[in-house]
Order: structure tokens, then sequence, then C-alpha cells
């Protein structure tokens, strides 16, 4: 992501808001997630929540109850491509793995690869789209979901799909204001909480907020999120949700909610410039992720998409 919640500066929870932008190799790009427990095909990366353990791609094969044979589906499919271990690399990266004739079939180029040139205008696939977004649109795809004439690259394109079909379940509190930090926060908790026992596995969870604030080591910051995931499972007595997302990474945290990169030591491990939230992993990639009621009001967090219909 670019600009956002977490990290990077799009990133609800320190998803970055969904937009690979190639950079240097020392500045590939990272992106923001939000919380906990994390899949994650390279090492550890960026959430917003308290428990950040992290684990291999292997992983559950369990489904919420009310899930169809259709999210089902979708959600293996993620599975699927999570164990890939797809990883985030710049062209400038990528072009040199060639040169020197080293496997690039872990990278971010590989998988956009067969929706490259597809779209038009502004949603026209190319290296650069937002890999949140490229995740949920190839497993969409493989899934039948859209049409080989829908080829979605950012985050808004999935929202206004699913307003148009009927899909897109939103909370209502989709910003958190200045001096209301508590307020909005217990707000979009309850309705988050209302929400949880109606998402299923295959869902698309959504990150899309234009404002909300986040407690860093530098005081109170105003971020935004545009971030898209597939809904793995719902546990509804523990109030977690457990995502599979592309262009993610793993939070810093402790006693702030974020920290903020203040020099290149510190932005070192994470891969990450001056002023972005810092990270754990050097490279973003597709990763499993938890996120608690909390973390999902903390961090932009606006809704998801019935895929189950």
């Amino acid at each position: 992501m670019t600009g956002g919640i977490f990290g990077r500066k799009n990133d609800p929870t320190s998803v970055r808001s969904s937009t690979y932008v190639a950079r240097t190799p020392e500045t590939a790009l990272k992106s923001r997630t939000n919380n906990t427990d994390i899949s994650v095909f390279w090492g550890s990366g960026n959430q917003p929540s308290s428990q950040q353990t992290q684990q291999r791609s292997s992983g559950t094969t369990s489904y919420t109850q009310n899930s169809t044979q259709k999210g089902k589906q979708i959600t293996n499919t993620a599975r699927k491509y999570l164990q890939q271990r797809y990883q985030e690399y710049t062209q400038a990266e990528i072009d040199n793995m060639q040169k020197q004739g080293k496997d690039i079939s872990h990278t971010q180029h590989t998988f956009l690869k067969p929706f490259l040139g597809l779209g038009s205008g502004e949603h026209k696939v190319t290296e650069d789209s937002s890999w949140c977004a490229a995740f949920a649109n190839r497993v969409a795809h493989d899934n039948k979901i859209l049409n080989q004439n829908q080829q979605f690259c950012g985050v808004q394109q999935f929202i206004d799909w699913g307003k148009k079909n009927n899909r897109y379940k939103p909370i209502g509190t989709n910003t958190t204001r200045a001096g209301h930090l508590e307020e909005d926060r217990a707000q979009r908790a309850s309705q988050i909480q209302s929400q949880l026992p109606n998402m299923k596995s295959g869902d698309f969870i959504i990150w899309k907020s234009p404002s909300y604030q986040v407690k860093t080591n530098q005081g109170i910051k105003t971020e935004h999120s545009s971030h898209i995931g597939v809904i793995e499972n719902v546990d509804t007595k523990k109030g977690i949700v457990t995502v599979i997302e592309g262009n993610a990474n793993v939070n810093v945290t402790g006693s702030s909610e974020r920290y903020v990169v203040d020099n290149k030591a510190q932005g070192k491990n994470g891969n990450q410039e001056i002023g972005e939230f810092q990270e754990k992993n050097r490279r973003d990639g597709l990763i499993r992720k938890t996120y608690t009621i909390t973390d999902l009001a903390k961090f932009g967090y606006s809704g998801y998409i019935d895929n189950n219909k």
C-alpha cells in the first residue's frame, strides 16, 4: 500500500495501500497490515495487533460453519497461492535475477503475469498494480466470481462492484476523529462485532478509510487505508478474523501501536524509508494474518464483500 494505515503509507493496519511502487532494490516497497498471527512466506511482518506470532504457510484447513461450498473453494485457492510463497521485488531486482538465470517464480511478477495488459485506462493491470487487489483479482477469476472483462487492480473497484451487486457489507463508522479516538473506535468495534457472525470463509475483507488515527512513538498520526484480503476463518467466540492477503508485512509494535522509522538504521530490517511504520520483514508478500476486533477497529477496516452468495 502506499500511504496508509500502518506503515508505508496506505495500510489500514499497516497494510500498505495496495499499490506496488517499484523502487530501488534497497527500498523495495513494503506493505502494512494490521495484526497478529502471520504465516509469512518469508519472514516476519507488519501488524497492528498484540499477538505477533508468525508461522510458515502450512496452516489450517478449517472454515466458518456458515460458509458455502463456493466460499470453501475460494479459501482453498487463497491457501494454494499462500503455499507458493510469493514475495515482492522491484523491477530492477527481477531484471537482475533474470540476467543471472535465477528463478523468479516466487515474485509478484509471475503472479501478475496472466493479467498484465488486461483492463483499460487507470484500471489496466501493470507491474505497478496494487498487489493486494491483484491477489484478490486472481482468486476471484480462478473461482469465476469476475468475468474476463472485469480486471480489478484497485480496492475501490472491488467496493464499487460489491455495491452494484449488493455484496458489499460496510460498517457505518468509517473514520476515527482527532479528539474522539476512543469513542469512535468503540463505536467501530461494536459494529464489527455485529458483523462477525455473518462473515464467511472466502469473503473479501476490506480496509478503506479516508482518515483514522494511530498512536505512534511520535504521537497520534492520521493515516488512510486501502487494502483487501481473503477471509480464511472467523472465530466469533474469540473475536478473531484470519485473513490471507498480498502486499502485506508484520508491523513492529510495543508500547505504541506503531513505531515510525526515525533513521536509516531503524528501517533496515524491514527495508523502509524514514517516516514509514517499522516492519519486521524485508519484503512484503502473501501471508496469513489474524485480526482481533480491536485491531480492525483501530486500523481502517470498512467492511467485507460476500462471496458466498
